[in-house]
């Protein structure tokens, strides 16, 4: 998995806090997040098929476009709801409905875009670059 290049991640790219990690090949709680290599704020899109088109093609156009965040897509039917709760176990968050955008700064958990508290896809990178913007400004999650 590369930043730039892979957008797609798997159940084995997160430890079981639900941070992202890069140690793909260690058991789940051996896992390790990498700042440097999620260096910033970084939006992951937790969708499944075959809901979600429209905010799957906003993530492949921001991606595409170079943003000062990064973007990746979860497809839930790579790790069942019920798989994806187990090996997440003590992440702060649970996957509840689709679409749901889980943020992180600095491959650590920050914050959430739940269902029902979503931009809609015309509105999404507005939003996610209003959103970047602010979290830059505190170089943190921690507001």
């Amino acid at each position: 998995m590369s930043q730039n290049n892979s957008i797609e991640l798997n159940l084995e790219n997160f430890t079981s806090a639900g941070n992202l990690s890069t140690d793909i090949s260690q058991n789940i709680y051996q896992r390790q997040t990498n700042p440097n290599f999620f260096k910033g704020l970084s939006f992951v899109l937790f969708y499944s098929r075959p809901c979600c088109k429209d905010y799957i093609e906003v993530f492949k156009n921001i991606q595409s476009q170079n943003k000062s965040f990064s973007v990746y897509l979860f497809e839930t039917s790579k790790g069942t709801n019920s798989s994806i709760f187990s090996v997440l176990e003590h992440a702060p968050y649970r996957i509840m409905g689709f679409p749901y955008i889980v943020t992180y700064y600095d491959g650590n958990f920050c914050s959430v875009y739940r269902p029902n508290d979503l931009p809609t896809p015309e509105n999404l990178t507005q939003e996610l670059v209003k959103y970047s913007n602010k979290i830059a400004n505190y170089n943190s999650c921690k507001m």
